[in-house]
């Protein structure tokens, strides 16, 4: 197998750096650009050695890219989570409508948007449509994935091979359960499938090099925002939001403390130095809404390589209990 990274990888909605460094973790050593809007985010991964445009996705000038090998994006997820608006479900069938238009080359219709972040999610198939990368990775909370489905009907009629599904990051040596829907298309053979996972979850005691607490979450469980979920130190984590430094840390003898953002960076799949900038709220949204640069690499790996076999552990369009109901 050969690496194909002789083009530009371009990341939209980047971050911090958790795509750009998965890309490294995966063996890229080619060139990439990461387009981010926050100030605070796009500092944090100039610092850990990542390009960045600050810019909104939805305003840059494509033109001025060429030679695209792969096209990268995590689009917001407030819309679609339930920790945030949720009102992208109200503009499902627009973003849908949206997705069809950049994929045909047509412009999209003015809508009155529930969620004014909605329609980002349909900005892949902008950046698709004009730059013709080898290859595409996409990622978004599970309520996202009949979008990701109908993105890869569209993929297709452009000559795209895809695949989609849903992935647990405590699958890929990732700290924490977190489930994500994934897209992943291209123009060549080879492998779509995020490559082989471990059957053993890391442990938040593994990445964290210590024992005996309990996790408290910063969130409620089971529909009760005031029961709030425990986890032994044995196991992984939550899913780390944007307002993971609520998490605590609770001892036997009853001592307690919020989890650090460092800590947070690193059940995140993060390393211990990444350098997180901005105030404390800024550095927890970005650890939040960052992709887990160990999934990040799962996904990537395969794409990177020309002529990868398909994945023989991991089975073709996962819905592992995510409702695949088709847009209409």
């Amino acid at each position: 197998m050969t690496s194909t990274a002789s083009g530009l990888v371009v990341e939209g909605f980047a971050g911090p750096g958790g795509w750009s460094e998965g890309l490294r973790l995966a063996g890229f050593r080619g060139d990439s650009l990461g387009i981010e809007l926050d100030p605070d985010a796009a500092e944090t991964a100039t610092a850990a050695g990542h390009r960045r445009l600050i810019a909104d996705v939805a305003a840059v000038d494509l033109d001025q890219f060429d030679d695209v090998d792969g096209v990268v994006q995590s689009p917001p997820c407030p819309p679609w989570s339930a920790s945030g608006t949720g009102r992208g479900r109200i503009d499902q069938v627009e973003v849908a409508d949206r997705m069809a238009a950049f994929a045909q080359g047509r412009v999209p219709d003015k809508v009155a948007w529930a969620d004014p972040r909605s329609p980002l999610t349909a900005e892949p198939l902008r950046y698709v449509a004009r730059l013709r990368p080898r290859w595409v990775a996409l990622e978004q909370v599970p309520a996202v994935l009949p979008l990701w489905q109908h993105a890869a009907a569209l993929l297709r009629e452009l000559g795209y091979r895809t695949w989609t599904g849903v992935v647990a990051a405590e699958q890929y040596g990732v700290a924490q359960t977190r489930r994500r829907a994934v897209l992943t298309a291209r123009l060549d053979e080879g492998a779509l499938a995020p490559g082989p996972h471990s059957v053993k979850p890391v442990s938040m005691a593994d990445v964290l090099g210590w024992d005996g607490a309990v996790l408290v979450s910063n969130y409620g469980t089971g529909g009760d925002p005031k029961r709030r979920g425990r986890r032994p130190m044995t196991g992984p984590a939550f899913t780390m939001t944007g307002r993971c430094g609520r998490n605590k840390w609770e001892w036997p003898d009853g001592t307690r403390r919020n989890m650090t953002v460092a800590e947070a960076g690193l059940l995140q799949g993060f390393r211990a130095d990444y350098p997180w900038s901005g105030g404390s709220t800024s550095r927890q949204l970005q650890v939040g809404n960052a992709v887990p640069p160990p999934l990040a690499a799962a996904v990537l790996k395969p794409l990177l390589l020309a002529g990868s076999k398909p994945s023989e552990t991991f089975p073709a369009n996962p819905v592992m209990g995510v409702s695949a109901a088709v847009l209409s």
